[in-house]
Formats: structure tokens, C-alpha cells, sequence
């Protein structure tokens, strides 16, 4: 259990920089496809003068919370990684721990960068979808 009680502040200082990247990618992707993801906003005139979506205020707040909320059940999850070590063969430790903590790690930290993955797919492949 000491094993990975090191490493520990290591993987949530990857989570934490894993978020902020995931959210930037995720605004980045958004305001790039505006068009297709928001709907427009028009003038008395009837022109499109923007797209209805929101990056700022009460979304960032309600993000970061959810980001916390995400952050803690990471770090259940880390407590996998040490229940297992209970049934790998003492022999395998030493590989199991390098395995299981660089693929947690790399999970861990890809997922903040699904919604916006997702995001670029469905605008690239199916923009329809957002017009449901």
C-alpha cells in the first residue's frame, strides 16, 4: 500500500493537468464548430450574428464541480490498483505495479478528453446530429 501512496500526489497532479487540457481542448473544439453545435442567434434583421453557446459564467463553475466530483472517484479507483496487488503472485509485484499504475494513469488521464473527442467526431462525421 506505501508503493502507492508515493505515487499518489503524482497521479492527481497528472488528473489536474489532464482537466484543465481536457477542458481547453473541449472549448477550443466548441467555439471552432460554433456553427454546427450552437443554434443561431439573429438579429431584429433576421442576420446570424452568433451561436448559442456557453463557455462562461455558470458553465465553468458547474464544470469544475463535476471535475472535483471526477477527481474523487479517480481516486477510488486508485485503490484498485493496491486491492488487486492482493492477488498477483509475489513474484509479479514489481511488474504488476509499473503495469497498473502507467495504465491507470494514461486511462486517468485520457478520459477529460472524451466529450471533446466526441464532440470533434460527431461535428465531423455526423453535424446532423446536433440539429435533433
Amino acid at each position: 500500500m506505501q508503493w502507492w501512496e508515493r505515487r499518489r500526489l503524482r497521479y492527481n497532479l497528472a488528473l489536474v493537468v489532464a482537466i484543465i487540457l481536457g477542458y481547453l481542448s473541449y472549448v477550443s473544439v466548441v467555439s471552432h464548430f460554433a456553427d454546427v453545435i450552437g443554434s443561431p442567434i439573429r438579429d431584429e434583421d433576421g442576420r446570424i450574428v452568433g451561436h448559442d453557446i456557453e463557455l462562461g459564467g455558470i458553465a465553468i463553475l458547474c464544470q469544475g464541480c463535476a471535475a472535483s466530483i471526477a477527481l474523487l472517484f479517480a481516486n477510488l479507483f486508485y485503490f484498485l490498483g493496491a486491492g488487486v496487488e492482493q492477488l498477483v503472485p509475489p513474484e509479479w509485484i514489481a511488474i504488476y505495479r509499473k503495469w497498473a499504475w502507467r495504465a491507470g494513469v494514461a486511462f486517468s488521464c485520457f478520459l477529460p478528453f472524451t466529450i471533446s473527442l466526441l464532440h470533434l467526431v460527431f461535428c465531423l462525421f455526423f453535424p446532423s446530429w446536433y440539429r435533433q
